[in-house]
């Protein structure tokens, strides 16, 4: 049920793009959306390590984790911008079930319409206020 069509209308599977984010050490969740999207776009939760750092130094590495991945991904896969989100997603906000998987119908419908402001954007890495 994880798959989803862009715009575009090609299917994409995010749980492998997303694993390849994990790798950065700032992000502690993350959701790759993209329905009604041209182009999939990644949202973040930072780590607790990530708040002790300045917002130039985390977008730096993720933008350093996004050029490393871009690359090794089909066209119609590549992420157009990652949103740092600021709010961690939990049961009690209903973007995460009990065990603790990301609902991500819930966080898409929640991001979609920033997401839809945030490609207009010429920065790739765009924080929610």
């Amino acid at each position: 049920k994880d798959p989803f069509k862009t715009d575009k209308g090609e299917f994409i599977n995010p749980v492998p793009i997303e694993g390849k984010f994990l790798r950065n050490p700032y992000i502690e969740q993350l959701c790759l959306i993209g329905i009604s999207l041209v182009q999939p776009v990644l949202l973040v939760v930072l780590s607790e390590g990530a708040k002790k750092l300045s917002r130039e130094e985390i977008n730096k590495s993720l933008q350093q984790t996004l050029d490393e991945i871009n690359p090794d991904l089909t066209p119609f896969q590549k992420i157009t911008h990652i949103i740092v989100v600021k709010d961690m997603w939990t049961p009690e906000n209903d973007l995460m079930t009990p065990s603790l998987k990301v609902k991500r119908n819930a966080v898409h419908n929640r991001y979609i319409d920033l997401a839809h402001e945030v490609v207009k954007h010429p920065e790739t890495i765009v924080w929610e206020d």
